[in-house]
């Protein structure tokens, strides 16, 4: 277990927020967002970083997976609490 995981969960942060980019036809870029969506994944690479999580050359893209999708309900579960909040 290393600094890689933060590393990796950072990567994954940035791979969704190009893929959201490039699904999102007629939208325009938000920084904010983006920049939020990178933020939060570099947040989950510090808890797991700090709670110990493994990581190895072979799992390596189950752990992309994992922050992928952690970043997903993460991201959804606050723009549902910030849009029930207005």
């Amino acid at each position: 277990m290393g600094i890689e995981t933060i590393g990796i969960a950072l990567l994954m942060a940035v791979i969704y927020t190009l893929l959201g980019v490039a699904k999102s036809v007629g939208e325009e870029f938000s920084p904010t967002k983006a920049g939020a969506t990178v933020v939060l994944g570099l947040l989950i690479g510090v808890v797991m970083y700090a709670s110990g999580m493994p990581i190895t050359e072979v799992n390596v893209a189950g752990q992309l997976a994992i922050y992928g999708g952690l970043i997903y309900t993460i991201e959804n579960i606050i723009k549902a609490i910030v849009r029930r909040a207005k």
